[in-house]
This record gives structure tokens, sequence and C-alpha cells, in this order.
């Protein structure tokens, strides 16, 4: 939790959340957007229920969660009654709701470049990374087979493919988007530490 405290020391909401203005964060222990959005709703401050949610169990399949989430995603956030999902637009709605314009600056130049990256990461390095860690790990947890000794190096050269463009794309600045921290280095960063700590495994 470095991470989020380095956030909490650096990064101050603009005002306070009134008691009364609730979240409830459907959530996965190791889905990466599910802890962005935690983190963002830590650094604004927020009141917020977390409600976990099993995936290798199905819990996102039930009527119940469907009536909150219709395709079954996680995570999932509610406001005041509404739901939200994609976890892209829900972090740039917290940014706006808490003030953080440090976060989420009203330059548009600047915002389009957060946004882009963010695109970027949901469109393509997400599912390649995530892809990768599927196909490496959690396939075999969620019951599926283990995979091949070349459908690992499959895996591994198109998620490095995905990271040497974003290297060479993207990452202009000190940060992802900008020479400040944003919503993008938030999203990111969790959603690479977790493929990272799986490459720095054997996976041969």
């Amino acid at each position: 939790m470095e991470y989020t405290a380095f956030l909490m020391e650096n990064v101050l909401p603009k005002f306070q959340i009134p008691k009364e203005d609730t979240f409830d964060l459907y959530f996965f222990n190791v889905s990466q957007p599910c802890m962005a959005i935690k983190t963002l709703l830590n650094i604004g401050g927020a009141h917020y229920n977390i409600h976990n949610v099993s995936l290798p169990n199905g819990e996102q399949l039930t009527a119940e969660y469907r009536a909150k989430s219709p395709l079954g995603l996680v995570p999932c956030l509610t406001h005041n009654g509404h739901n939200m999902v994609e976890s892209a637009s829900i972090l740039r709605f917290l940014a706006l709701k808490f003030g953080l314009h440090n976060l989420y600056p009203e330059d548009f130049k600047t915002r389009h470049a957060i946004d882009s990256a963010l695109d970027y990461n949901g469109n393509s390095l997400r599912r390649q990374c995530d892809g990768c860690s599927m196909t490496i790990v959690f396939n075999p947890i969620f019951g599926g087979r283990s995979a091949t000794r070349e459908e690992r190096k499959h895996a591994l050269k198109e998620s490095h493919a995905a990271l040497q463009k974003f290297n060479d794309e993207i990452l202009q600045h000190d940060f992802v988007a900008s020479d400040s921290l944003s919503i993008a280095d938030i999203q990111i960063f969790f959603e690479l530490s977790l493929y990272f700590l799986i490459f720095s495994t054997n996976v041969s």
C-alpha cells in the first residue's frame, strides 16, 4: 500500500465529501481496475462500502449482481443509487466529483492526453497483459487447462509488444500522459504491477 500512501500525501482532495454522499464498490481483490477505483475513493476521502464479488465462484453472473452490472463487469461503483461500470469512466467521474484537477486537469490538451492513455490501456495494453496473466496463471485457477510452453511464449511475446509500443509512443513525459501524476498513472500502475509480478517469476 506504499503507492496509495504516496498518493494520499501528494494528492489532496479539494473538498470533503458529505457523509450522506455514499459509494458502494463491488470489488474483486486481484482486479487491477478495482484497485485503481479504491485508490481514488481513498484519495477523495469518500465514504464507501466494499462488496467482494468472487469471480471464480461466478458471483458476477447472478441475477442480483447483473441488476447492477448487466454485463457482469467488475468493478461496479454505485453512487447514491446510480450504478457505474467501466473503470476508466469511473476514474474520470471520481476525479471530477472530488475536484481532483491535479489528477484530471481542466486543460483540454492535457485531458486528451490522459484520455488517450486510458483508452490505450483499455483497448490494447490491458488486453495483452491481462491475456498473458490469464494464460499463464489464472486460467488453471479458474478451472481451465494449463497453457503449453508455446502458448506461454506467445502470450509473453504479445504482451511485450504492447509494452514496447506503450514505451515508445505513449510515454513521452515524466508520467504517463504529462509531467505530473494523473488518473492514467493510477490505472496503469495497477494494470502493470500484477503483470510484472508474474513476469518476475519463472514462466518458461
